[in-house]
């Protein structure tokens, strides 16, 4: 999503409505975005302020079921600052909102605060019910904290 600001550069006090969507997707997540701001010259400096919606498509980190979200946020940076660069008058809004989304995004995604995840053994869905992996296998490694309790 490209902006051309060449209309409010020179001019005080001017502005671009900005509203539009953002579709994202990496490493197995899948974001739309809705974006709706303004880039507004004050002053002879260009200031982008926007409010993001997003849906968060993705995958629970403990069972791997489909798991859908929602994330807003809003976006206020300076035009021509240390991260906002312009391509000549084209400002890429879509290249900030994604570095906000990502930068919002939580560590994990769980379908629930409950979920039991998978087994280690035989990778059944821990929520779905037990699976039929005996719970007396022990790691060999701690074998000789077992002898311990014995």
């Amino acid at each position: 999503m490209n902006v051309d600001i060449f209309s409010i550069m020179d001019s005080e006090g001017s502005e671009i409505a900005i509203n539009g969507v953002v579709n994202t997707s990496d490493y197995n997540i899948i974001i739309n975005s809705r974006v709706s701001g303004r880039v507004v010259n004050f002053s002879g400096r260009l200031e982008f302020n926007a409010d993001v919606s997003s849906v968060v498509s993705t995958f629970c980190a403990r069972c791997l079921s489909p798991v859908t979200a929602e994330l807003s946020f809003p976006i206020s940076e300076v035009v021509g600052g240390d991260e906002i660069t312009l391509n000549g008058t084209i400002l890429d809004v879509g290249s900030i909102v994604e570095m906000y989304i990502f930068m919002n995004l939580p560590i994990k995604f769980v379908c629930g605060e409950d979920c039991k995840g998978l087994c280690s053994k035989c990778g059944a869905n821990l929520n779905n019910g037990k699976c039929d992996c005996s719970g007396d296998e022990i790691d060999e490694r701690l074998a000789a904290l077992k002898k311990l309790l014995d």
